[in-house]
């Protein structure tokens, strides 16, 4: 997992390596999540990048509420994701 994360980070952002880097970042969020999220942010396909990046983020707020909503403002992601980050749907 370690060489395929390097290699991952390491590549350009490319719709090609969009769902790399989706399965990176699932199997990351428990272990890595703040590189999860980086990873997911780097995906291309616009809804792809808001399914991944929601589920990291919900994953990380149950661990983090106050910290995931003080990122969501800045997140980039629609008003519709955050508050499915905060409420779980």
């Amino acid at each position: 997992v370690e060489a395929t994360g390097e290699w991952i980070r390491k590549a350009p952002a490319d719709n090609v390596l969009d769902g790399a880097r989706a399965a990176y970042a699932w199997r990351m969020s428990e272990e890595k999540p703040q590189e999860a999220l980086e990873q997911a942010l780097m995906m291309t396909d616009e809804l792809g990048r808001e399914r991944v990046t929601v589920g990291v983020a919900r994953k990380m707020y149950m661990r983090n509420p106050k910290g995931i909503k003080e990122w969501l403002p800045k997140s980039g992601l629609s008003v519709a994701a955050q508050q499915r980050v905060v409420r779980g749907k």
